[in-house]
């Protein structure tokens, strides 16, 4: 049977500082499902952020090979609509311009970069949706490069703000001016006594792991992996090893998060950033419909 008029297919490609990621959605920019989610481990990050701050021809490769691999299924499944949408690790590498165009001629996929406030205006409205009743909230998206955040009142995103802190610069005395323009954010909030939301795949592992997301908790969990080799993380408490590898990483940053707002927890929001662009890709399908009516 064909899908109701009402009903939409996209694809989000994600490619981020640590993994690129494919989502396949269908529904409404209400309540969708994710018929298909692939994870291809690519640290862009390791190159962006480190000395040389630009990607490499071979590591460019194997993200233009990557791209490849999802457009096929984005054929094979018949969809329309998709995009491909890059963040932190291309978005800062100094031939970052050089990068996209290259992938685009040799591949024909354009690549979106999205700006930090932009990723966190995205997510915000989406997490928004699930707090219903939250007067005030904040919501975090840990990435390897940066963490965007958006503090939300009565449903609608008021203020966003992206900083150059993430899994591969958790390092307060290497940023420091960067953690404490954070932390300044997140304190401006606290009088509003908000919730405090994190989105992810790793911020729901983390949840698993050590149960609730609370300052304690998290001290407990660090401690429990600080000095275990990630590979025995990742075995142990069944991770994928990139993520096992930054594991101890967030939970310092989602500490941070909480000291810094004065929240008492963490609660982890459904979704993240793919499954945001998804509905937002969605709504614009709902209007180009009626600009056809």
């Amino acid at each position: 049977k064909s899908a109701p008029s009402n009903c939409f297919r996209v694809a989000v490609i994600d490619i981020g500082s640590n993994a690129s990621r494919l989502l396949l959605a269908r529904g409404t920019p209400e309540a969708f499902a994710v018929e298909m989610f692939v994870r291809a481990p690519l640290p862009l990050g390791a190159e962006t952020f480190g000395e040389n701050r630009q990607i490499s021809d071979e590591t460019a490769a194997r993200l233009g090979l990557t791209l490849i691999g999802f457009r096929a299924l984005i054929l094979a499944q018949d969809i329309r609509a998709w995009g491909a949408f890059a963040t932190a690790a291309l978005r800062e590498a100094q031939n970052c311009d050089a990068v996209a165009k290259d992938i685009r001629d040799k591949t024909d996929i354009p690549i979106r970069i999205l700006g930090g406030r932009d990723e966190a205006e995205i997510v915000g409205r989406h997490v928004a949706r699930q707090f219903p009743n939250a007067g005030a909230l904040i919501c975090a998206d840990i990435g390897g490069g940066s963490s965007d955040a958006a503090f939300i009142q009565n449903g609608r995103v008021k203020s966003a703000a992206s900083f150059r802190v993430g899994t591969n610069r958790a390092d307060p005395n290497q940023h420091p001016r960067e953690f404490a323009r954070m932390e300044k954010w997140l304190a401006d909030k606290a009088p509003q006594k908000p919730v405090a939301a994190v989105v992810g795949r790793a911020a729901a592992q983390a949840a698993e792991l050590c149960g609730q997301l609370s300052v304690r908790n998290l001290k407990a969990w660090r401690k429990k992996i600080e000095n275990l080799p990630a590979g025995t993380v990742a075995l142990r408490f069944g991770m994928e090893p990139d993520r096992a590898q930054s594991a101890g990483a967030a939970a310092s940053l989602y500490q941070f998060i909480l000291e810094s707002c004065g929240a008492q927890k963490l609660h982890v929001a459904a979704g993240g950033l793919p499954q945001a662009l998804a509905a937002r890709m969605m709504r614009e399908q709902v209007k180009k419909g009626k600009r056809k009516q």
